[in-house]
């Protein structure tokens, strides 16, 4: 159930076409390169697209996000929210100028499969709790993430996690708190622990009788 689980979650091939005007018009360019060439800013985003596996692709841009968000407050440039397929068509292209001839382009960093306990344990001590909470115990900044159906696919919670970026970001310095940084496994257990939430949801015995 967690291989089919993690298969479910992988995205299509976005549209490379896409990605390549994302990259102009979001003001990738200016900071970030791709196989050196490009902005000298950020870091090289070959780096990052060389991981196939696609939570260590999204552990890379949440853990990047801060300092992002921090450089692009200093030039007075706006932070780059998603929507819709972008973040997958922005991967797609990234990944595709990233490769060389003969490369082979099915290459992931494995991780072992996620542990929804693992997940539990991080969420407490990443510090998650103090903004959300779950079934009503933790945090009320945030939302209580045991309502909330996560996206399916990697893409779209790499978009969901980006957007939250700045607006979380505000919110722990107020409260002194350091943002959360996940390697590929702890992210992959976390998401695990925060999907298996949706299983555990009391059923309506009234509703169930009725349709026996």
């Amino acid at each position: 159930f967690s291989f089919l689980t993690m298969a479910g979650s992988l995205d299509e091939p976005g549209d490379v076409e896409a990605g390549r005007q994302l990259f102009q018009n979001k003001r990738c360019a200016e900071c970030h390169a791709v196989r050196g060439k490009g902005g000298k800013g950020g870091p090289d985003l070959a780096d990052v697209a060389s991981n196939r596996n696609p939570v260590g692709g999204v552990a890379a841009m949440w853990n990047h996000a801060p300092d992002m968000l921090r450089a692009m407050e200093e030039r007075r440039v706006p932070f780059p929210l998603f929507r819709g397929n972008e973040m997958t068509d922005l991967r797609s292209y990234i990944r595709l100028m990233a490769s060389s001839p003969g490369e082979d382009r099915l290459y992931y960093r494995y991780i072992r499969p996620p542990n929804a306990n693992e997940g539990e344990t991080l969420f407490r001590t990443k510090q998650c709790v103090q903004c959300h909470s779950l079934a009503g115990y933790g945090g009320r900044i945030g939302p209580d993430l045991s309502s909330v159906a996560l996206p399916r696919k990697y893409g779209a919670i790499a978009l969901a996690m980006w957007n939250h970026t700045p607006q979380m970001h505000r919110m722990m310095s107020s409260l002194s708190i350091s943002l959360p940084l996940f390697e590929a496994q702890e992210l992959a257990d976390l998401l695990s622990y925060l999907s298996s939430l949706s299983m555990k949801r009391e059923g309506d015995a009234a509703t169930g009788a009725s349709t026996f």
